[in-house]
């Protein structure tokens, strides 16, 4: 046995077998599992276990502040590995060092669904071969970028090979799925089951005619739910995973994580199971190839954790032109360590789900129901990118130019916000090079993220009441480098009435000098003072 792997192994040995036996007790299953770690190990690339070397050395390499991420979404474009290989200079030249390449795994022809995933261990033909994959990570190595691509694995398409199986009642694969054959079953869990997922009225299983048995499909018909309650399901779901990064991939951003491990005798979310799943694929990584990184939604074992609800919080602040929720957020978000790192990624239309703290909205009398309404209409037909949602993508094509003075300084508003949050900002590439004048404030934006201390993962983070709530303020210090941002979310001139009364600060965009009292700030506009004690 390898020295490095033996050592790694016995460091987390202990751990490992523990929270396996909590899951499975089944000694042979744990033995099969250990041996997948030893044999992908064994076929991890010299040049991949040099960069695993490396990062062992500097075991908080990836919270770095200037780490900045692009997703590419190739399912939605039509565009090859080769494709994105030819413009990787550009996108390190730009400050991105982590590209997510979204999902890029072979799915059925059929289905526009790039989360179904038929075969773990092929890449969409469409994209190009497995080995143009490599080799794309490899020439992001080079330049210091990381790889990053998307994956479900709390079900895998009805075509699965797996799936296939059940269908011929191959016993080896029907317990692999959550399934059943009373349909008394079926209905009693859609009873127990989260209500916000799912098509209610068609429950969240499917009855398979040819088979008479009920398949649960939490989110789509396609979509089998995997029965992680079986350990083969573990193990073989985490060897594609580990054979996936021996082709170079360094993150793997996990969608929907909270339903990893499903009961059929409870609801769809069990967070111990779930978490305990996880760590043990956390482990696993450590031991085989720890350069690689886990990105999760909500899970706290990811090295990245998804800040999920803040997507819909800039779009209702937007919206409303009230900060009080954004506060309320921020102010949740500096409370926890420092060392968990969250991403920040305004997403498309799909990802927006309107989870917001109706609770809260209910001390202002905004009712849920009426207020969802409210904001599907306010974005009605301009859902999508950054560019859509501002209505900035409206106003270069056919709006004033008022309306495209407006629509840019919602469009840089928004970005001044993501990048000045804790965390690693996230760019949809569609949202990258919109106009060129707001491209090189972006970039400058970035790069003083990027240098300037301030930044640094271990800064102090506050916000700040502004008594005026179309404005919202957040504060940042470190090694005597204080920064304050405030933002106005609103259509109107306003000022914000902070008062720090510790004299004058610099303001980054302009380069003029005041103090952090009662600043005005122009509608849909902001301040980033900064100041060196």
């Amino acid at each position: 046995m390898d020295r490095t792997f033996s050592k790694r192994l016995f460091k987390h040995l202990d751990e490992l077998k523990t929270l396996y036996d909590q899951l499975y007790n089944d000694e042979s299953a744990f033995a099969e599992f250990c041996d997948g770690l030893s044999r992908y190990f064994e076929k991890r690339p010299e040049s991949l276990r040099n960069i695993d070397a490396k990062r062992v050395k500097n075991p908080n390499w990836y919270m770095s502040q200037d780490m900045a991420g692009l997703e590419l979404h190739m399912e939605n474009d039509v565009r090859t590995f080769r494709d994105v290989q030819s413009v990787l200079g550009y996108y390190s030249k730009i400050g991105y060092n982590i590209l997510d390449l979204g999902f890029i795994l072979s799915t059925p022809k059929k289905i526009s669904d790039a989360g179904a995933i038929t075969d773990y261990r092929k890449v969409g033909s469409s994209y190009g071969s497995m080995e143009e994959l490599t080799a794309l990570a490899a020439s992001c190595h080079r330049r210091q970028m990381r790889l990053c691509i998307d994956v479900n694995m709390s079900f895998t398409a009805d075509n699965h090979k797996w799936a296939k199986k059940t269908r011929a009642l191959d016993k080896t694969y029907m317990t692999r799925y959550i399934r059943t054959e009373n349909g008394d079953d079926a209905n009693r869990y859609d009873d127990l089951a989260d209500v916000e997922m799912g098509d209610r009225h068609r429950g969240n299983f499917t009855y398979q005619p040819d088979n008479d048995f009920y398949v649960m499909t939490t989110f789509k018909p396609y979509e089998w739910d995997l029965n992680y309650k079986n350990p083969m399901v573990m193990n073989k779901m985490f060897r594609n995973l580990l054979y996936l990064a021996n082709q170079g991939v360094d993150i793997f951003r996990i969608h929907d994580d909270r339903y990893l491990w499903k009961d059929i005798s409870r609801g769809c979310m069990n967070p111990e199971e779930t978490q305990k799943a996880i760590r043990i694929l956390k482990l696993a990584i450590e031991i085989v190839c720890p350069g690689v990184l886990i990105w999760t939604e909500w899970s706290d074992q990811g090295q990245f954790i998804e800040d999920s609800e803040i997507i819909d919080i800039v779009w209702h602040t937007l919206a409303t032109q009230n900060c009080r929720l954004m506060k309320a957020h921020m102010d949740k978000m500096n409370s926890y360590p420092k060392e968990m790192l969250f991403s920040n990624v305004l997403m498309d239309d799909s990802e927006i789900e309107w989870k917001l703290d109706y609770g809260l909205l209910a001390e202002e009398a905004i009712e849920k129901e009426s207020h969802i309404n409210f904001l599907n209409k306010y974005y009605s037909g301009r859902m999508g990118s950054v560019a859509e949602m501002t209505g900035l993508a409206k106003a270069l094509v056919e709006g004033t130019s008022e309306d495209l003075d407006t629509a840019k300084k919602k469009y840089i508003l928004i970005y001044v916000f993501i990048l000045m949050k804790c965390g690693m900002p996230v760019i949809c590439e569609r949202d990258e090079n919109i106009l060129p004048e707001i491209h090189e404030l972006i970039l400058k934006l970035k790069q003083m993220r990027s240098d300037d201390k301030v930044f640094n993962v271990n800064a102090d983070r506050w916000t700040m009441d502004t008594w005026d709530e179309g404005t919202f303020a957040m504060g940042r210090y470190f090694d005597g480098e204080k920064l304050l941002a405030i933002m106005n979310f609103s259509d109107t001139d306003r000022t914000a009435w902070i008062n720090e009364n510790d004299g004058d600060y610099y303001e980054l965009i302009t380069g003029e000098t005041m103090p952090a009292e009662g600043v005005f700030v122009p509608a849909y506009g902001y301040k980033l003072l900064k100041k060196t004690f």
